[in-house]
């Protein structure tokens, strides 16, 4: 593994092992043609998310591990609409824009919900010149998500 790409892992690790009493926790499945879970982590009591993401359905050589924060526009019980910056290296490495709704359909359940997310990204690699715009959709899943 390269030098970057583990120095990005580390300090990912580093920043994801904060917490605070009251933050949230959630997973992430994004489906696309550049499929990715992701970890995510909110903060208590900010509009500010950070979600760690791992590309899926790759060799593990093109595992690619991106990085990105959020800032909710919105922020209601039953939705959020929500745009950030991002890092992505190894396949396609660049850097992100992603723009997204989430919703949280069903009222009994409100850590389930659904996301649509739009996301350019700017290559910063010279070999990998290719400027994409990722669409993806899926579900997600915040661990202690009150309704207030």
């Amino acid at each position: 593994m390269r030098a970057p790409v583990c120095i990005f892992l580390l300090a990912a690790a580093t920043f994801f092992v904060q917490s605070t009493a009251s933050a949230q926790v959630g997973v992430s499945y994004h489906q696309s043609g550049l499929p990715f879970v992701g970890v995510q982590y909110n903060f208590a009591g900010q509009p500010i998310m950070a979600e760690f993401r791992l590309s899926t359905d790759r060799d593990f050589d093109d595992i690619s591990p991106e990085i990105v924060a959020t800032y909710s526009f919105i922020n209601k019980p039953q939705h959020q609409v929500y745009g950030g910056l991002g890092l992505r290296v190894n396949v396609l490495e660049g850097i992100v824009f992603p723009i997204g709704i989430k919703v949280y359909p069903i009222q009994s359940f409100s850590g389930l919900g659904l996301h649509v997310e739009l996301a350019p990204s700017i290559a910063t690699n010279e070999f990998e010149s290719e400027n994409i715009l990722r669409g993806s959709w899926g579900f997600h899943y915040i661990f202690g998500r009150n309704e207030d």
